[in-house]
Protein backbone atom coordinates (compact mmCIF):
# COMPACT_ATOMS: atom_id res chain seq x y z
CA UNK A 1 0.00 0.00 0.00
CA UNK A 2 1.29 3.43 -1.01
CA UNK A 3 0.53 6.39 1.27
CA UNK A 4 0.75 9.98 0.03
CA UNK A 5 -0.12 12.91 2.32
CA UNK A 6 -1.51 16.13 0.78
CA UNK A 7 1.16 18.58 -0.36
CA UNK A 8 0.94 21.68 -2.53
CA UNK A 9 -1.99 23.20 -4.39
CA UNK A 10 -4.41 21.32 -6.61
CA UNK A 11 -2.19 21.54 -9.71
CA UNK A 12 0.73 19.96 -7.85
CA UNK A 13 -1.64 17.32 -6.53
CA UNK A 14 -2.78 16.45 -10.05
CA UNK A 15 0.87 15.92 -11.08
CA UNK A 16 1.37 13.76 -8.00
CA UNK A 17 -1.65 11.71 -8.97
CA UNK A 18 -0.28 11.18 -12.49
CA UNK A 19 3.15 10.20 -11.18
CA UNK A 20 1.91 7.83 -8.51
CA UNK A 21 -0.44 6.07 -10.94
CA UNK A 22 2.49 5.54 -13.32
CA UNK A 23 5.16 4.36 -10.88
CA UNK A 24 2.85 2.35 -8.63
CA UNK A 25 0.18 1.28 -11.11
CA UNK A 26 -0.37 -2.14 -9.51
CA UNK A 27 -0.44 -0.94 -5.91
CA UNK A 28 -3.26 0.26 -3.66
CA UNK A 29 -2.74 4.02 -3.23
CA UNK A 30 -4.06 5.96 -0.25
CA UNK A 31 -4.35 9.74 -0.69
CA UNK A 32 -4.55 11.40 2.74
CA UNK A 33 -6.29 14.79 2.62
CA UNK A 34 -6.55 16.06 -0.96
CA UNK A 35 -10.05 17.50 -0.45
CA UNK A 36 -10.04 19.60 -3.63
CA UNK A 37 -8.50 16.82 -5.69
CA UNK A 38 -11.14 14.37 -4.48
CA UNK A 39 -13.83 16.85 -5.56
CA UNK A 40 -12.38 16.79 -9.10
CA UNK A 41 -11.49 13.13 -9.61
CA UNK A 42 -13.36 9.91 -9.06
CA UNK A 43 -11.60 7.21 -7.07
CA UNK A 44 -10.89 4.02 -9.01
CA UNK A 45 -10.23 0.41 -8.16
CA UNK A 46 -6.77 1.01 -6.71
CA UNK A 47 -6.73 4.54 -5.31
CA UNK A 48 -8.73 5.99 -2.47
CA UNK A 49 -9.12 9.33 -0.70
CA UNK A 50 -9.39 9.57 3.08
CA UNK A 51 -9.96 12.65 5.21
CA UNK A 52 -8.21 12.21 8.59
CA UNK A 53 -9.73 13.52 11.80
CA UNK A 54 -6.43 15.05 12.90
CA UNK A 55 -4.53 17.91 11.20
CA UNK A 56 -2.39 16.87 8.24
CA UNK A 57 0.74 18.23 9.92
CA UNK A 58 0.30 15.57 12.62
CA UNK A 59 -0.21 12.88 9.99
CA UNK A 60 3.07 13.92 8.37
CA UNK A 61 4.79 13.99 11.78
CA UNK A 62 3.75 10.44 12.63
CA UNK A 63 4.61 9.16 9.14
CA UNK A 64 8.05 10.80 9.30
CA UNK A 65 8.69 9.24 12.72
CA UNK A 66 7.68 5.81 11.43
CA UNK A 67 9.95 6.33 8.42
CA UNK A 68 12.90 7.57 10.49
CA UNK A 69 12.80 4.44 12.66
CA UNK A 70 12.38 2.21 9.57
CA UNK A 71 9.02 0.95 10.77
CA UNK A 72 7.60 1.47 7.26
CA UNK A 73 9.15 1.69 3.82
CA UNK A 74 9.87 5.06 2.23
CA UNK A 75 10.09 6.28 -1.36
CA UNK A 76 11.41 9.65 -2.50
CA UNK A 77 12.69 11.28 -5.66
CA UNK A 78 16.38 10.47 -6.06
CA UNK A 79 17.29 14.07 -6.93
CA UNK A 80 15.89 17.17 -8.59
CA UNK A 81 17.49 16.16 -11.89
CA UNK A 82 16.68 12.46 -11.77
CA UNK A 83 14.04 10.26 -13.34
CA UNK A 84 14.45 7.67 -10.59
CA UNK A 85 12.98 7.00 -7.17
CA UNK A 86 14.89 6.00 -4.05
CA UNK A 87 13.24 3.20 -2.11
CA UNK A 88 14.17 2.41 1.51
CA UNK A 89 12.68 -0.78 2.85
CA UNK A 90 11.23 -0.75 6.37
CA UNK A 91 10.09 -3.34 8.89
CA UNK A 92 6.60 -3.30 7.36
CA UNK A 93 7.63 -3.64 3.73
CA UNK A 94 4.15 -3.47 2.24
CA UNK A 95 3.44 0.06 3.56
CA UNK A 96 5.35 2.65 1.54
CA UNK A 97 5.29 6.32 2.53
CA UNK A 98 5.93 8.75 -0.31
CA UNK A 99 7.83 11.75 0.98
CA UNK A 100 7.39 15.12 -0.74
CA UNK A 101 7.23 14.11 -4.39
CA UNK A 102 5.86 16.38 -7.12
CA UNK A 103 6.78 14.30 -10.19
CA UNK A 104 7.45 17.53 -12.12
CA UNK A 105 8.84 15.74 -15.15
CA UNK A 106 7.05 14.59 -18.30
CA UNK A 107 8.37 11.01 -18.24
CA UNK A 108 5.43 9.58 -16.34
CA UNK A 109 2.59 10.87 -18.49
CA UNK A 110 2.33 8.46 -21.40
CA UNK A 111 -0.74 6.27 -21.05
CA UNK A 112 -1.80 7.62 -17.64
CA UNK A 113 -5.40 8.83 -17.40
CA UNK A 114 -7.42 10.66 -14.77
CA UNK A 115 -11.14 10.21 -14.27
CA UNK A 116 -12.74 13.62 -13.85
CA UNK A 117 -16.12 13.54 -12.17
CA UNK A 118 -18.87 13.39 -14.78
CA UNK A 119 -20.92 16.04 -12.98
CA UNK A 120 -18.05 18.55 -13.42
CA UNK A 121 -17.75 17.76 -17.12
CA UNK A 122 -21.49 18.21 -17.59
CA UNK A 123 -21.50 21.52 -15.69
CA UNK A 124 -18.54 22.73 -17.76
CA UNK A 125 -20.31 21.76 -21.01
CA UNK A 126 -23.46 23.62 -19.95
CA UNK A 127 -21.43 26.72 -19.06
CA UNK A 128 -19.60 26.61 -22.40
CA UNK A 129 -22.82 26.19 -24.39
CA UNK A 130 -24.41 29.12 -22.51
CA UNK A 131 -21.46 31.46 -23.03
CA UNK A 132 -20.21 30.62 -26.52
CA UNK A 133 -22.03 31.28 -29.74
CA UNK A 134 -23.48 28.14 -31.25
CA UNK A 135 -21.00 27.93 -34.14
CA UNK A 136 -17.91 28.18 -31.91
CA UNK A 137 -19.31 25.66 -29.44
CA UNK A 138 -20.29 23.03 -32.01
CA UNK A 139 -17.01 23.37 -33.95
CA UNK A 140 -15.00 23.51 -30.70
CA UNK A 141 -13.36 26.67 -31.97
CA UNK A 142 -12.36 27.95 -28.54
CA UNK A 143 -9.28 27.98 -26.31
CA UNK A 144 -8.60 28.50 -22.64
CA UNK A 145 -6.32 31.28 -21.48
CA UNK A 146 -5.04 30.59 -17.97
CA UNK A 147 -3.62 33.43 -15.89
CA UNK A 148 -2.12 32.59 -12.52
CA UNK A 149 -1.20 35.49 -10.29
CA UNK A 150 -1.74 35.35 -6.49
CA UNK A 151 1.26 33.57 -4.97
CA UNK A 152 3.10 33.74 -8.31
CA UNK A 153 3.73 37.45 -7.71
CA UNK A 154 6.46 36.39 -5.26
CA UNK A 155 7.14 32.73 -6.11
CA UNK A 156 9.76 31.34 -6.39
CA UNK A 157 11.26 34.72 -5.36
CA UNK A 158 10.35 38.40 -5.36
CA UNK A 159 13.26 39.06 -7.73
CA UNK A 160 12.25 36.42 -10.29
CA UNK A 161 8.55 35.66 -9.83
CA UNK A 162 6.76 33.08 -11.98
CA UNK A 163 3.93 35.47 -12.87
CA UNK A 164 3.72 36.33 -16.58
CA UNK A 165 3.22 39.92 -17.71
CA UNK A 166 0.60 41.32 -20.04
CA UNK A 167 3.08 41.45 -22.91
CA UNK A 168 3.69 37.71 -22.91
CA UNK A 169 -0.03 36.94 -22.92
CA UNK A 170 -0.68 39.36 -25.79
CA UNK A 171 2.13 37.70 -27.78
CA UNK A 172 0.67 34.26 -27.10
CA UNK A 173 -2.83 35.46 -28.03
CA UNK A 174 -1.50 36.83 -31.31
CA UNK A 175 0.29 33.58 -32.09
CA UNK A 176 -2.77 31.44 -31.41
CA UNK A 177 -4.97 33.75 -33.49
CA UNK A 178 -2.48 33.37 -36.35
CA UNK A 179 -2.72 29.59 -36.17
CA UNK A 180 -6.43 29.45 -35.36
CA UNK A 181 -8.28 32.40 -36.95
CA UNK A 182 -11.60 33.43 -35.33
CA UNK A 183 -10.93 31.35 -32.22
CA UNK A 184 -12.75 32.40 -29.04
CA UNK A 185 -10.84 32.76 -25.77
CA UNK A 186 -12.09 31.70 -22.35
CA UNK A 187 -10.14 33.37 -19.54
CA UNK A 188 -9.59 31.36 -16.35
CA UNK A 189 -7.73 33.01 -13.50
CA UNK A 190 -7.33 33.60 -9.78
CA UNK A 191 -7.41 37.34 -10.61
CA UNK A 192 -10.18 37.90 -13.15
CA UNK A 193 -10.28 41.68 -12.56
CA UNK A 194 -6.64 42.00 -13.60
CA UNK A 195 -7.46 40.01 -16.72
CA UNK A 196 -10.42 42.25 -17.61
CA UNK A 197 -8.14 45.28 -17.51
CA UNK A 198 -5.22 43.59 -19.29
CA UNK A 199 -7.43 42.31 -22.14
CA UNK A 200 -10.00 45.11 -22.22
CA UNK A 201 -9.66 45.50 -25.99
CA UNK A 202 -10.43 41.82 -26.61
CA UNK A 203 -13.82 40.16 -26.90
CA UNK A 204 -13.04 37.43 -24.37
CA UNK A 205 -15.26 35.28 -22.16
CA UNK A 206 -14.41 35.35 -18.46
CA UNK A 207 -15.08 32.51 -16.05
CA UNK A 208 -16.12 33.12 -12.45
CA UNK A 209 -16.51 29.43 -11.76
CA UNK A 210 -14.86 27.34 -9.04
CA UNK A 211 -11.40 25.90 -9.66
CA UNK A 212 -13.05 22.49 -10.18
CA UNK A 213 -15.25 23.77 -13.03
CA UNK A 214 -12.40 25.83 -14.48
CA UNK A 215 -10.26 22.71 -14.62
CA UNK A 216 -13.02 20.77 -16.35
CA UNK A 217 -13.35 23.62 -18.88
CA UNK A 218 -9.62 23.37 -19.64
CA UNK A 219 -9.92 19.66 -20.40
CA UNK A 220 -12.73 20.37 -22.88
CA UNK A 221 -10.79 23.02 -24.82
CA UNK A 222 -8.86 21.78 -27.82
CA UNK A 223 -6.36 24.66 -27.64
CA UNK A 224 -4.92 26.68 -24.81
CA UNK A 225 -2.54 29.31 -23.49
CA UNK A 226 -0.90 28.09 -20.30
CA UNK A 227 0.58 29.99 -17.43
CA UNK A 228 3.62 28.32 -15.80
CA UNK A 229 1.18 26.38 -13.66
CA UNK A 230 0.73 22.66 -13.09
CA UNK A 231 -3.04 23.22 -13.05
CA UNK A 232 -3.17 24.49 -16.63
CA UNK A 233 -0.54 21.93 -17.67
CA UNK A 234 -2.66 19.04 -16.38
CA UNK A 235 -5.79 20.50 -17.97
CA UNK A 236 -4.04 20.79 -21.32
CA UNK A 237 -2.51 17.33 -20.99
CA UNK A 238 -5.87 15.68 -20.37
CA UNK A 239 -7.36 17.56 -23.34
CA UNK A 240 -4.42 16.52 -25.53
CA UNK A 241 -4.35 12.88 -24.48
CA UNK A 242 -8.09 12.26 -24.63
CA UNK A 243 -8.50 13.07 -28.33
CA UNK A 244 -7.26 11.47 -31.51
CA UNK A 245 -6.73 14.69 -33.52
CA UNK A 246 -3.60 15.72 -31.59
CA UNK A 247 -1.90 17.38 -34.56
CA UNK A 248 -4.69 19.95 -34.84
CA UNK A 249 -4.25 21.20 -31.28
CA UNK A 250 -2.19 24.17 -30.18
CA UNK A 251 -0.93 24.68 -26.63
CA UNK A 252 1.31 27.65 -25.89
CA UNK A 253 3.37 28.11 -22.72
CA UNK A 254 6.30 30.22 -21.48
CA UNK A 255 9.74 28.96 -22.44
CA UNK A 256 11.69 27.88 -19.32
CA UNK A 257 8.36 27.48 -17.47
CA UNK A 258 8.67 28.95 -13.94
CA UNK A 259 12.26 29.99 -14.73
CA UNK A 260 11.28 32.24 -17.66
CA UNK A 261 12.74 35.39 -16.05
CA UNK A 262 16.15 33.77 -15.49
CA UNK A 263 15.95 31.87 -18.78
CA UNK A 264 16.64 28.61 -16.96
CA UNK A 265 14.25 25.65 -17.02
CA UNK A 266 12.50 25.25 -13.68
CA UNK A 267 11.67 22.54 -12.88
CA UNK A 268 14.38 20.90 -14.95
CA UNK A 269 13.20 18.38 -17.55
CA UNK A 270 9.72 19.94 -17.63
CA UNK A 271 9.81 20.10 -21.44
CA UNK A 272 7.04 18.53 -23.52
CA UNK A 273 7.05 18.05 -27.28
CA UNK A 274 3.29 18.70 -27.63
CA UNK A 275 3.62 22.25 -26.22
CA UNK A 276 4.89 25.27 -28.16
CA UNK A 277 7.10 27.46 -25.98
CA UNK A 278 7.28 31.22 -26.44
Amino acid sequence: MIILVETGRVGNQLLQMLGVKEFFSNETILFVGFDTLSSILDADSNHFFINPRIPLRWVRFFMNIASAFNLISTASEASENSYYINHKEGLIRKIVYLKYMLFEKPYHLEGVHLNIKKVLIEEAKIWLSNNLDNDAYLKKNYAFLHVRRGDYLEFPSKESPAVLDQGWYLKAIGELKKQKPNIRFIVLSDDIEWCREAFENENFIYSNNSVEIDFAIMTLCENGILSASSLSFCGAYISYSNNASKNDRVYLAPKYWIGHRKKEWYPKYFINDWIEYL
